[in-house]
């Protein structure tokens, strides 16, 4: 069996791991901004509150920076 291989259809790649297929996928790095006491506040509450919110923005790399958003709005 071929280590790498492509979908036509899809285009994205696979690599052999044992006996399966798993695709190359990589999360897009995070912005870096930093994130003051109520950003980590509100990260917090999202995550117990509002997991699917929490979970959405981190996997869209959008987290920080709403962090961030959230705690200048805070201190203006």
């Amino acid at each position: 069996m071929k280590k790498f291989i492509i979908d036509e259809k899809t285009g994205l790649a696979y690599t052999l791991v044992g006996d399966y297929y798993i695709p190359n996928i990589t999360l897009p790095e995070p912005e870096k901004r930093p994130i003051g006491i109520w950003g980590r506040k509100y990260l917090r509450y999202i995550k117990k509150h509002r997991p699917v919110l929490h979970t959405t923005l981190f996997l869209s790399g959008k987290l920080n920076s709403w962090l961030a958003e959230i705690n200048n709005r805070a201190i203006l």
